[in-house]
């Protein structure tokens, strides 16, 4: 049993160039960030549950207290890399904030999906 994909985002891979400057290497994407990604069916995305309660609607995730505006509910075989973007369609472009959490190991072995915690691009 595996959920419904009625949605496609596009996905964008995170590239690190050997070139670099002296304040951070230099990133590019693949397709490029101002293209339309690679389609990637998904099961949905939504705010953060935790959301509903906060001031300004988003939850802090990690050690390192990340804010994640988003969360997007994909199946198993799919786990983009931190950094990587991906377009929603009507969002706009989100960068993924941290690594997924795979809720695949249970001991009923049902394999549902992951979780990608999503931050928003601006500028």
């Amino acid at each position: 049993m595996t959920y419904p994909t009625p949605y496609t985002v596009g996905h964008h891979v995170r590239n690190q160039d050997a070139s670099t400057d002296r304040f951070r290497a230099s990133v590019t994407f693949t397709p490029p960030a101002e293209q339309p990604g690679t389609p990637v069916p998904v099961i949905q995305w939504a705010a953060p549950e935790s959301a509903a309660g906060s001031r300004d609607g988003r939850q802090p995730a990690g050690y390192d207290r990340m804010l994640i505006d988003v969360e997007l509910f994909v199946l198993p075989d799919f786990k983009p890399g931190k950094g990587d973007l991906i377009d929603l369609p009507g969002e706009g472009q989100f960068e993924v904030a941290g690594y997924p959490e795979d809720y695949n190991h249970g001991f009923h072995t049902w394999q549902p999906g992951n979780v990608i915690p999503l931050r928003r691009v601006v500028g």
